[in-house]
Formats: C-alpha cells, sequence, structure tokens
C-alpha cells in the first residue's frame, strides 16, 4: 500500500484530500481524532493541514 501522504515540495501547502480514505485515515492517525473530526475540522478550518491543526491547538505534522 503506498503511502497516503501527499507529495508536496517544501513551502507548498500540505492538503488533506477528503475523497481518498487512506489521505483521511492518515491525518487523523497522525492528530489524534476520529475520521469524522477530521471531516468537521476541514468543514470549519479547510484543508490545509497547517490551518487543521492550529485550529486543533496541535502542532502541524510534516508533510
Amino acid at each position: 500500500m503506498p503511502d497516503a501522504t501527499p507529495s508536496t515540495s517544501p513551502g507548498e501547502p500540505c492538503l488533506v484530500d477528503l475523497g481518498d480514505d487512506r489521505q483521511v485515515i492518515h491525518w487523523s492517525e497522525k492528530l489524534g481524532i476520529s475520521p469524522d473530526t477530521l471531516r468537521q475540522t476541514v468543514a470549519v478550518a479547510g484543508n490545509d493541514i497547517t490551518a487543521i491543526a492550529r485550529y486543533l491547538c496541535r502542532s502541524p505534522s510534516d508533510c
């Protein structure tokens, strides 16, 4: 199974693709939240992992 982490260049935003279940599971586990909570957070904060982490008051994961 390929890594669910999106590949980005340094400085590019790391975006969560809610249409990709592997990414949803990957980022949910990294952030210590449920997939449903991640989906709700994306609806409020957007799909940039840094914005999601800030909204949740956590440090962003390395992209």
